[in-house]
């Protein structure tokens, strides 16, 4: 791997400001002076042609080269038809928009992922209800209680009972959820780190690539990569790597628990929220 690259994904890089993006504020500014240019000439000939309308009716006279004030010149043309090719030209996607649509991608792939999870999670239900009756059963104590539970789960033993498929299809669900949202992670603060988009943005410029043609993306929960491969010949070829240590936003375990418990994903979930989650009375 490239030292530079390497140096990069340490985090001990400097970067100065991006050059693409000036260039590209440039063509805009460019277009925008040219267009606006003839425009006023086009607005001070129709003023002009109403006033010499106005004139020729009335009988005041007119100076020669009244028109000259509206005229377009060669010089305005060659401007402007310059600032469209370029913005014809010009690339507008760079690094952070990539980073921003490879998020868009994941978010949608962890929801996808949470509702596998919410489904898979029906089958293991019957445990919420199960273990709220055998505490109540605990804190009250009675024979008369315990007699109770005993007879609600011998006639809904069948029921009761889980399968080690449905946990292991729970389990699963659970590490698809924390690998696609790991993956959701890394790229929107990738999108938010001004230091990766400018020197993912100044390798692209170097290398006369655009962020339109790249050809491979691969995260895991510790890197992320991307490349302009067109074949399996990495030699010499470009790519950007950087890792969650890079980007330094890591979460504990305790404050993913606390964020989800305010999340609308766990009030409405079995444990917090049984009526709800079962029988879809979310308002009592």
């Amino acid at each position: 791997m490239k030292l530079k690259q390497m140096a990069m994904a340490m985090g001990i890089l400097c970067l100065s400001v991006n050059a693409t993006e000036a260039h590209s504020d440039q063509v805009l500014n460019d277009l925008v002076n040219a267009s606006r240019s003839i425009v006023q000439d086009l607005d001070n000939a129709y003023k002009l042609t109403g006033g010499l309308a106005y004139a020729g009716y009335n009988g005041r006279t007119i100076g020669i080269g009244a028109a000259d004030v509206a005229l377009i010149t060669p010089d305005q043309v060659a401007a402007y038809n310059n600032a469209v090719a370029a913005m014809a030209d010009a690339d507008y996607y760079h690094a952070r928009e990539f980073f921003e649509d490879q998020a868009a991608e994941s978010y949608e792939n962890m929801e996808t992922a949470i509702d596998s999870f919410v489904e898979a999670t029906v089958e293991l239900v019957q445990t919420v209800e199960v273990a709220e009756i055998a505490l109540e059963t605990q804190e009250s104590g009675t024979l008369e209680d315990k007699q109770d539970l005993s007879t609600f789960v011998e006639e809904n033993q069948v029921s009761l009972v889980i399968d080690q498929e449905d946990v292991d299809n729970f389990n699963n669900s659970l590490i698809e959820v924390e690998e696609t949202a790991s993956t959701a992670a890394m790229w929107t603060a990738a999108s938010q780190n001004d230091e990766l988009v400018a020197y993912s943005n100044e390798q692209a410029e170097e290398w006369g690539v655009s962020f339109t043609e790249v050809n491979n993306v691969y995260t895991d929960q510790y890197v992320a990569y991307f490349d302009w491969y067109e074949d399996q010949n990495w030699s010499g070829a470009e790519y950007i790597w950087f890792t969650t240590d890079y980007l330094n936003q890591g979460i504990s375990i305790n404050d993913l628990l606390s964020a989800g418990e305010e999340s609308g994903i766990y009030q409405e979930g079995p444990t917090a929220a049984y009526r709800c989650f079962v029988l879809g009375d979310c308002e009592s």
